[in-house]
């Protein structure tokens, strides 16, 4: 993982003009022709990350799926259900305008957690049964519990949100209800998959960057991105 420090392997940065990239050959895929950099963007990291938290099982068609956290890898875990034709795409989040880009990304449901419970608004929308698999891209205390309390007997639980947290999970619920709990994040065997579902126009994240700055005013973009300025989702850095 380039510029994460020496647990991550210790490799530079890729914020420059040239980057010497180890084990090329099954890390790095050649974009087509008829798709934009902008369109490759996230390929390589949320992308993959949203599609490989849908597809540890593959849902069927008809399925109920519930997505927590409409930030970045969440809204690609919306886009990329949507692949699989659920009967239900249910979104949570706390902010409204993450949840109006949830239904541009495919959900059928959008639930603003602030105002109400959403485990309890999911089983009620599902008449009590619950989604067959519950998505969490936030992975807090409460996302987690809501994961456990709204996923149907036999489901699965597919956990892709990096938490700072030490978290207590109900392994009861889990043991009574069946559950499955998968964890971990991009799979980068999936990048060549993810750039021809875009190549043929089965899949558009684009939306989901709302802000560019210039390399050279990347700091600015670093304070957007970090302050959620002007419902800023993702920020695109393009050369000067």
């Amino acid at each position: 993982m380039f510029g994460a420090g020496k647990n991550k392997g210790d490799l530079p940065g890729v914020q420059a003009e040239y980057t010497r990239i180890p084990y090329a050959d099954i890390s790095v895929v050649k974009i087509p022709d008829s798709v934009s950099f902008k369109q490759a963007l996230m390929v390589g990291d949320v992308l993959s990350t949203g599609y490989i938290g849908v597809t540890y099982r593959p849902p069927q068609p008809g399925d109920d799926i519930a997505v927590f956290g409409a930030g970045p890898v969440g809204l690609c875990a919306v886009a990329s259900a949507k692949l699989f034709n659920p009967a239900r795409l249910i979104a949570v989040d706390l902010e409204d305008n993450r949840l109006e880009m949830a239904l541009k990304m495919g959900a059928t449901h959008v639930i603003n957690a602030r105002n109400t419970k959403a485990a309890r608004e999911i089983r009620g929308m599902t008449n009590g049964v619950g989604v067959q698999l519950s998505i969490d891209a936030v992975a807090t205390p409460q996302t987690i519990d809501d994961c456990l309390a709204c996923t149907a007997k036999g489901g699965f639980i597919s956990m892709i949100g990096m938490s700072p947290f030490h978290v207590n999970v109900a392994l009861l619920k889990m043991f009574y209800k069946n559950l499955t709990m998968v964890s971990g994040y991009t799979s980068l065997h999936e990048m060549s998959r993810l750039l021809k579902l875009i190549e043929f126009g089965k899949i558009d994240v684009t939306p989901l960057i709302t802000h560019e700055v210039t390399l050279s005013n990347i700091l600015e973009g670093y304070r957007i991105f970090g302050e959620r300025l002007d419902n800023c989702i993702k920020v695109m850095v393009v050369p000067d």
